[in-house]
């Protein structure tokens, strides 16, 4: 992957490697691959790096992108932010849309539909009709991979809101 921050020209190791800036490096790859301005062999082994750092970067038990890896090639973090995994997700598309290389452009695919639960979750929230499913769902969910769950049933509501801004909503015994 490339190093996040430089000082001028001269990498500033302490600051280690960032996903975002690989995925950024992926989409740059991906956009100028058939212009001919650069030399192919160069563009295609700087893709296959990016997307590999993508690839390692990805956290099969959380089904999310870590974004910061220290210098010493240990990840900071167990996940990264809903930008990072959001961009990540993006240059994954247009790579598996766009590549030249069917071999990246598989691996693009695959790892996209891996990771993309992981931001349909996110932007899903439940509600439970009664505050004994979304007690249920909030003891049994997170194993699952399930976002908090919302309830106005007696006084559930102040356990919190269901997820912010959701683009979903699954609704149990709601009519």
């Amino acid at each position: 992957g490339i190093l996040q921050h430089a000082r001028y020209s001269v990498p500033r190791y302490d600051d280690g490697y960032c996903l975002d800036d690989n995925a950024r490096a992926l989409l740059l790859m991906a956009s100028i691959e058939d212009t001919g301005t650069e030399e192919r062999g160069v563009v295609e082994a700087l893709a296959n790096r990016y997307l590999a750092f993508a690839s390692h970067a990805f956290n099969a038990t959380s089904g999310r992108f870590r974004n910061f890896m220290a210098f010493s090639r240990a990840w900071t973090e167990e996940s990264g932010s809903e930008d990072s995994h959001g961009r990540t997700l993006w240059a994954l598309a247009e790579c598996a849309r766009t590549d030249t290389d069917p071999s990246r452009r598989k691996w693009a695919a695959a790892l996209f539909m891996t990771a993309l639960p992981a931001a349909e979750k996110s932007a899903t929230a439940i509600v439970a009709s009664t505050y004994g499913e979304a007690g249920a769902i909030d003891f049994f969910g997170p194993a699952l991979g399930l976002p908090h769950a919302g309830s106005g049933h007696n006084s559930y509501f102040l356990w919190g809101p269901p997820a912010n801004d959701p683009r979903a909503l699954i609704t149990i015994g709601v009519s």
